[in-house]
């Protein structure tokens, strides 16, 4: 990995592990509300990995248009860390609605499976697409540049499964167990407005030095030679 590839890495491995972080907590808390049922679990699981799915396939183009992808993703890890935050109060409403409604012994399998999907929506819509977002925005930043080597990307791709196999790891074993879920919902937020604040500084400075955060610059075109050839005969 090249040192200029280096500071997005490191930005992504530590994105990866907030949402990770996040994703076992939420997984915990939605438990506690529609119970540890298999089409209760599969609905949050499916609004988190849809809400991933929908971010890549809306934000990713515009992290392609976007003449600064790294000022992006730093946008949406901001906005990911503040939805994360307020989503404890946002699971207290869910848990308000659902218990007032009955659950699935009042409205019966069908009903009670969709009001726990809108409820997820609720709560994970807007956190998990500007998460959906993050990865190609961070690649962006790095695969813009002339010289950029497939390795550098699957680097990146790399790094940030990494981090989330450690935050599902430090999730479960650690921080729940120590912080309890709401502390640690707020200590991953915390970080990733961390993540946000490093990365718009890596962004400026690259935009001081007049390159890309990723890799050198290089001139829009090329220098004239000291030497000119000579002209070409016509004869």
């Amino acid at each position: 990995m090249r040192a200029r590839t280096a500071p997005v890495a490191a930005l992504l491995f530590t994105s990866g592990f907030c949402a990770l972080v996040y994703q076992v907590s939420w997984l915990r808390e939605f438990r506690l509300i529609f119970g540890a049922s298999t089409l209760a679990s599969a609905a949050v699981l499916a609004i988190f990995i849809g809400g991933l799915g929908i971010g890549g396939l809306l934000l990713g183009p515009r992290a392609d248009r976007h003449p600064r992808p790294l000022l992006f993703y730093a946008t949406l890890e901001s906005i990911v860390a503040v939805m994360a935050a307020l989503s404890p109060l946002l699971l207290a409403l869910a848990r308000t609605i659902y218990l007032a409604s009955g659950g699935s012994s009042r409205l019966g399998v069908a009903a009670a499976t969709a009001e726990r999907l809108v409820l997820s929506v609720i709560v994970l819509a807007v956190p998990t697409i500007a998460m959906g977002g993050t990865l190609p925005a961070a690649a962006r930043a790095v695969t813009r540049s002339a010289d950029t080597r497939r390795q550098d990307l699957a680097t990146l791709y790399a790094l940030n499964t990494l981090g989330a196999v450690a935050g599902c790891l430090v999730a479960t074993f650690f921080l729940l167990e120590i912080y309890g879920t709401r502390a640690t919902i707020w200590l991953a937020a915390a970080l990733n407005i961390l993540v946000a604040v490093v990365a718009r500084a890596v962004d400026r400075k690259a935009r001081e030095a007049g390159s890309d955060p990723a890799q050198p610059a290089y001139p829009a075109h090329p220098a004239p030679s000291a030497h000119p050839a000579p002209a070409r005969s016509t004869c």
